[in-house]
């Protein structure tokens, strides 16, 4: 597997960075909404054992994140975010055309892979979420919600809510790795990237019915950064007959990489080999 990158421009002039692999015969894409604070140089095992599986797979580096910030931490629209998924998709169509496109959304990006998945439905053939951040946490302060508004008009780029990225996994390494890597944002949230979050979960829930893809959603049972609620919230919101929720007992919320990952990583691959078989 040779992974690539590239940048391409956005509707207001963003570059966009974004990472993709391509197995010899692809027998899908695989379009990646990765989380809050983190970037696309952390999803090398998941573009691995994508080609693996015969899916090309993209994952570009969201607003506010990895090479794509203009500012670190500032995603500054949830609409250009969609727009920009968008642009990365009909990058995907360009390059391999013909070929069926999954979306896959790992926690906050779950929530823009519903979003992105309601309004493209006709250009998708499933949906995979793992954690899929659509409540607001319990930890968040409610007179910070109330004032999140004013705050982010008035200091859009003003750290505002802790997040601890040391409760994602069990793994130490993980963490330590985190704790390195200079392209993760370890800042508070900053006020304008909360409004545009809230904002999201906000309209999502009434959309979840109009959602009728195939869907897997995945979950941690000991996850404390996204209640498995979430998840719940979601599996009885959409209106696919063809939807799985999986919870993993014992899991924190990065289930991908905790100790189990492989367990996660097989029931992945038996999903898709029944949804898109190899040629």
């Amino acid at each position: 597997m040779i992974e690539q990158t590239a940048m391409l421009a956005a509707r207001d002039g963003a570059k966009i960075f974004y990472r993709w692999v391509q197995p010899a015969r692809p027998r899908g894409i695989v379009l990646i909404s990765h989380g809050v604070n983190e970037h696309s140089g952390r999803y090398g095992r998941v573009l691995e054992f994508l080609a693996g599986q015969g899916w090309a797979a993209f994952v570009p580096d969201l607003r506010g994140h990895g090479r794509s910030a203009r500012v670190l931490g500032d995603l500054e629209s949830l609409d250009k975010v969609l727009e920009d998924l968008e642009a990365v998709r009909q990058e995907t169509r360009r390059l391999l055309p013909g070929l069926p496109v999954l979306v896959w959304g790992f926690s906050l990006g779950g929530l823009f892979a519903l979003l992105y998945a309601h309004r493209y439905q006709q250009e998708l053939c499933g949906l995979i979420l793992c954690g899929p951040s659509v409540m607001l946490p319990s930890y968040v302060s409610p007179l910070l919600v109330l004032l999140s508004s004013l705050i982010a008009a008035l200091f859009p780029l003003l750290p505002v809510q802790e997040f601890d990225y040391t409760r994602l996994s069990r793994d130490p390494e993980v963490i330590r790795r985190l704790k390195e890597d200079p392209l993760y944002y370890k800042g508070k949230l900053r006020s304008r990237s909360g409004v545009e979050i809230l904002r999201g979960m906000k309209r999502v829930v009434p959309l979840l019915p109009g959602i009728r893809l195939p869907t897997l959603i995945l979950h941690g049972g000991e996850d404390v950064t996204v209640e498995p609620a979430s998840s719940r919230l979601v599996l009885e919101g959409i209106s696919s007959p063809d939807k799985e929720l999986r919870l993993f007992p014992g899991l924190r919320h990065e289930i991908l990489n905790e100790p189990e990952r492989e367990e996660v990583y097989a029931l992945i691959a038996r999903w898709l080999e029944r949804r898109v078989p190899s040629p």
